[in-house]
């Protein structure tokens, strides 16, 4: 997919002052833009599914003792969860 922004962007006529050189520079900056946004995603994603997973046994294993314990845990595990997709896919 980069490939192909890389290849649209980049073949685009210049406009006005524009050179061409200004044009295979957007192109390059917007496929290192995807990438590194694709690569964060990927992060926030593994990152977010990593905690869920270690939160629900945690979440299990205080369930044992009652409601609110459960509930306590629970709800930190989800805040950091978000906490960091959130981060993750803002930056």
């Amino acid at each position: 997919m980069s490939i192909v922004i890389f290849s649209l962007l980049s073949i685009v006529k210049p406009e006005g002052s524009r050179t061409a050189h200004d044009e295979l520079q957007n192109g390059i900056f917007s496929t290192i833009a995807f990438i590194v946004g694709a690569l964060t995603s990927v992060l926030s994603g593994y990152l977010g599914m990593v905690i869920a997973t270690y939160a629900n046994a945690r979440t299990t294993v205080e369930a044992r003792k009652g409601i609110a314990p459960a509930f306590a845990v629970g709800k930190c595990g989800c805040s950091s969860t978000a906490c960091i997709a959130c981060c993750l896919r803002v930056s």
